[in-house]
């Protein structure tokens, strides 16, 4: 009885202090735990301040400016983002006012995300955030009619859409089901604010030729199928991510649990809405598991209010957390130093970089570096080295904000170490702490990657082996004419390389070579033989082909229906 009497009353000093030891403890995490490779592809963002940038809003990289102003370690990477996770937390608490707090931080303590995803300095954590501050204000706002409400929650608003795009679904579930606020004159007003104060990123996107929206709605799924696969897996991930353990506990108390009051209506409306939304997405193509990370403020709100009462499955949380805990710990522990044996490690974003970088450093022996369709890497080289890389980007890969610098058609012409996306015996290459690379000097280094082809229609159709003729408006991109015929062995001619949803099934290479005069503004014919595709829809893309690079990624996708 006395032993219990001491697990009691230690329990009780650590609640006491709890806010402060989730402080400390996502502070030692956020020092000494390696950079991912997103953190440092945001942090070079941070480097060169803007509105927007290709792949999420600017809120990400404006946080970690902040925190780098002391240096830029990790932990100053990382500051800001772990700061914004206590009053995450903290606000979780309020919000959720558990009368069992015990009960409420087991619920929190078997989370992985909540913890691990705490001190990663990703766009996800402002968004989780900034709506953790919209329902807190929410909730005011609802029972309180207030311009000052709805201004708050009109800054707390935009604070989310500048975080991530995910800030439109918390706004539409959210709002669309309280009619009533139509009657307030303080709603329209937060409406005009949000618009307002989300003007700058809509002007940076119409300077941009709205690539975010572009790639985000059209670049990444044109072509895409349903695949049972992908809803099995986004069903099967949600279950793992959302705890791992207890996400299912979570999830069905989420769309169990009945809504007493208009705030908790509006709650649960965003966070069934969220899970469904995203389910109804997977038929579509693949879902990442981290988009639906801002829904753990209903699963934690409406996953303690069902089983405060309820004693089974207080004993099952009680359960899950003394499995989930312990394992939470040991992950904590591998961040921070791989412990296991060599025959057991693989490649991870956060484990070795260091001395990879080192290694590729010493290898390009003063030269810049192209990383082929990685903006990962190249980032991740910068921020260990301080020395230039830049992402080559060809049709294995995607466009990102490496495109939008500009960053390859600086180093055009000019003697780059090149590190190659495959593995090729038969080429030089640099054996590092993670893995072999495949490399080779490029002088000149070519890139045709800003280059575009916009065809006249957006659909064909033709039959196997016949020649189909395509118009299509050549755009130079480069902010200065180049020479493109400074690498005689590679000149470059424009190929055509088609899909079946992402899987490449044909190329066919032209006879038609690009040079300045291609380039007038004038549209142009291009005659290309269609390989002996299957019949039925298809995808094609319009590419610059040299040598022996990678076909470069040059236009969105296009239909073509063989008949």
């Amino acid at each position: 009885m006395f032993g219990l009497f001491l697990l009691y009353n230690m329990i009780q000093q650590l609640l006491k202090y709890r806010f402060l030891l989730w402080f400390i403890v996502a502070l030692l995490q956020a020092a000494f735990t390696d950079i991912f490779h997103d953190e440092a592809y945001y942090w070079l963002w941070s480097k060169h301040l803007a509105w927007g940038y290709f792949d999420h809003p600017p809120m990400i990289a404006w946080i970690i400016r902040i925190g780098t102003l002391f240096g830029d370690q990790e932990i100053f990477v990382r500051l800001v983002v772990v700061l914004m996770n206590l009053v995450f937390i903290y606000l979780l608490e309020k919000l959720v006012a558990p009368k069992n707090l015990l009960l409420f931080w087991k619920i929190i303590l078997s989370v992985f995300v909540l913890q691990i995803g705490g001190i990663i300095a990703v766009p996800d954590l402002p968004l989780m955030f900034f709506a953790m501050l919209f329902f807190f204000v929410l909730k005011q706002y609802l029972e309180n009619d207030s311009i000052l409400l709805a201004s708050l929650l009109a800054i707390v608003s935009a604070g989310m859409i500048y975080s991530k795009y995910h800030a439109v679904l918390v706004l539409v579930f959210s709002l669309m089901v309280q009619p009533r606020l139509l009657k307030r004159k303080s709603f329209y007003w937060f409406v005009g604010l949000v618009t307002l104060l989300g003007l700058p990123h809509l002007f940076w996107q119409q300077q941009h030729d709205w690539v975010s929206f572009h790639y985000h709605l059209v670049e990444r799924s044109v072509g895409e199928n349903f695949k049972i696969e992908n809803t099995l897996d986004y069903i099967v991930t949600q279950l793992l991510f959302t705890g791992p353990l207890i996400g299912l506990v979570l999830l069905f108390a989420l769309f169990r649990h009945q809504s007493k009051t208009a705030f908790e209506f509006s709650l649960k409306t965003f966070g069934v809405g969220l899970f469904l939304f995203f389910f109804l997405m997977s038929f579509k193509g693949r879902v990442e598991s981290n988009w639906t990370n801002v829904g753990f403020i209903p699963l934690v709100y409406f996953g303690y209010s069902f089983t405060e009462n309820r004693e089974k499955w207080k004993k099952a949380i009680h359960i899950i957390f003394c499995i989930s805990f312990p394992l939470v710990m040991l992950a904590r522990i591998f961040l921070v130093y791989d412990f296991l044996p060599k025959s057991l490690q693989f490649e991870t974003d956060f484990h070795r970089w260091k001395t990879w970088a080192q290694q590729m450093e010493a290898k390009a022996n003063g030269l810049p570096i192209a990383f082929m369709d990685s903006y990962q890497k190249a980032a991740k080289y910068t921020y260990y080295t301080g020395k230039e890389a830049v992402c080559l980007t060809n049709l294995v890969g995607r466009h990102n904000q490496y495109d939008v610098w500009k960053s390859d058609q600086k180093l055009f012409g000019k003697s780059v170490l090149l590190v190659l996306n495959w593995r090729d015996a038969y080429k030089d290459s640099v054996v590092t702490a993670n893995r072999t690379w495949t490399t080779l000097v490029q002088d000149p280094f070519l890139t045709y990657s800003p280059i575009r082809f916009i065809p006249e229609k957006k659909s064909y159709q033709s039959k196997p082996m016949d020649t189909l003729s395509i118009s299509v408006l050549p755009v130079l991109g480069f902010d200065e004419m180049p020479n493109l015929s400074i690498d005689s062995t590679n000149l470059p001619k424009i190929s055509f390389q088609f899909f079946d949803a992402k899987k490449q099934i044909g190329e066919s290479v032209t006879n038609e070579f690009i040079n300045a005069s291609f380039f007038d503004g004038k549209t142009k014919t291009i005659h290309v033989v269609v390989p002996n595709l299957p019949k039925g829809k298809h995808q094609f893309r319009i590419s610059v082909s040299a040598g022996w690079y990678p076909a470069f990624l040059n236009s969105d996708r296009y239909e073509i229906i063989i008949i």
